[in-house]
């Protein structure tokens, strides 16, 4: 099969990845680099095998073993090609808003105009404060007052206009990561309309920015909360000339809770792909999930094992993030517990002329039970990437695509 070696210089080190014909990337070592490079160069299994132990100055290589390493990798690249693992597609029901080029002279203009090399950090500075002293000066810094000040105290019209503009802005946001890209010379493909679980999200398909250094790929990363905040430099702007202030407040909190809800790096949003290339964890989800079911099943005997030898910050990702999701689910259990509570209380008040005053409590006993679903969706799909990490090649890890949703 066809494909592609690359070597990307980072850090005062060397990356190698490995491309397929569908842009399916692989992070690999400098060994199997090698190997499929003189591979790819005609050579047989026996010539690779001297050129290794010459170049390693190790005798143990043979024939066999290079045929093994080169057999197992083209095999999986190779069914990747052909079609990815499910388990992978955490963004399901994809439907394409924006086709590959489509945007070409739009990112060309923004990237000129935003993401200059000074134009870039001071704006990105300068929204952040505007947006804390908004908040601070509107004493908006208690879950209290936020929730006096959300989306449901205003009439139906605004409410509907509010996630429609909103609408616009996650679009929007999906832009900047696809203007970052198209900036660092890698090529957006699509923008388009899946599901995360249950829940309706915009993407932005950038996974070429793998070639790129880490610096780059975490300005690529930010892009979309870049581009969400320059959304609330422009309305508080406006704010504070007295322009439609009580609508411009919420959706100010709103786009702000969007923009806190991205960074949250337990969920495959914008904080995960920062926090994974920050630190240089590729697959950091399923890598994390295989380090809390070790340390589950096998006790203080594994953590004493691998605890010499794995990043600190894995470990620490590791568990606040089944702290994270404990919290999560206790919290959502609580919550249905409560409203059916409230509910059959209710109802059993002996009047369906009750039904209205209850629907809130209907609606959200639902929702919380969707919820919970979703939980148990993420339990099992954690479960297949636990799967994918245990079976990947060896010598590799393969990066998960950079698909920023909103």
């Amino acid at each position: 099969m066809e494909y592609e070696l690359k070597i990307i210089a980072e850090n005062n080190a060397e990356r190698y990845l490995l491309l397929n014909n569908s842009g399916g990337m692989y992070q690999i070592n400098a060994f199997l680099y090698q190997v499929l490079l003189h591979y790819k160069k005609g050579y047989s299994s026996e010539a690779i095998a001297s050129e290794m132990s010459i170049l390693y100055k190790n005798a143990s290589f043979n024939a066999a073993t290079i045929e093994t390493h080169i057999t197992t990798a083209l095999a999986t690249v190779s069914a990747t090609n052909k079609a990815g693992d499910p388990a992978d597609e955490y963004v399901s029901g994809k439907i394409t808003i924006v086709p590959e080029g489509a945007f070409t002279g739009l990112y060309r203009i923004l990237s000129a105009l935003l993401f200059h090399r000074i134009v870039f950090p001071v704006l990105f500075v300068v929204a952040v404060v505007v947006s804390l002293f908004f908040f601070y000066n509107q004493h908006l810094y208690s879950f209290a007052n936020l929730w006096n000040q959300s989306v449901s105290q205003l009439a139906v019209g605004n409410i509907i206009l509010v996630y429609g503009i909103f609408l616009f802005i996650c679009l929007w946001h999906e832009l900047g990561h696809a203007t970052a890209s198209w900036k660092y010379g890698v090529q957006p493909r699509e923008i388009g309309f899946g599901f995360y679980f249950v829940f309706p999200v915009f993407y932005a398909n950038v996974s070429g920015i793998w070639q790129l250094p880490a610096a780059r790929r975490n300005v690529v990363n930010m892009g979309g909360i870049y581009f969400q905040l320059l959304v609330n430099l422009i309305c508080i702007v406006a704010y504070s000339n007295h322009i439609y202030q009580p609508l411009l407040r919420i959706l100010i909190i709103t786009n702000t809770v969007s923009i806190v809800c991205s960074l949250v790096p337990f969920f495959r949003y914008d904080g995960y792909w920062v926090f994974s290339d920050y630190f240089n964890i590729p697959n950091l989800k399923s890598r994390s999930t295989a380090l809390a079911t070790d340390l589950l099943f096998s006790g203080i005997g594994k953590w004493r094992q691998l605890k010499g030898s794995l990043p600190l910050v894995l470990i620490f990702y590791t568990v606040t993030n089944v702290f994270f999701w404990l919290f999560v689910y206790a919290e959502v259990v609580v919550l249905i517990i409560r409203n059916t509570r409230a509910l059959v209380s209710t109802l059993q008040q002996g009047s369906w002329l009750y039904i209205p005053i209850t629907l809130p409590g209907i609606i959200t006993a639902v929702s919380t039970v969707v919820t919970l679903w979703m939980l148990v969706f993420h339990f099992i799909h954690l479960s297949k990437l636990l799967g994918n990490e245990r079976r990947k090649i060896p010598g590799t890890v393969q990066p998960a695509a950079g698909w920023h949703i909103a």
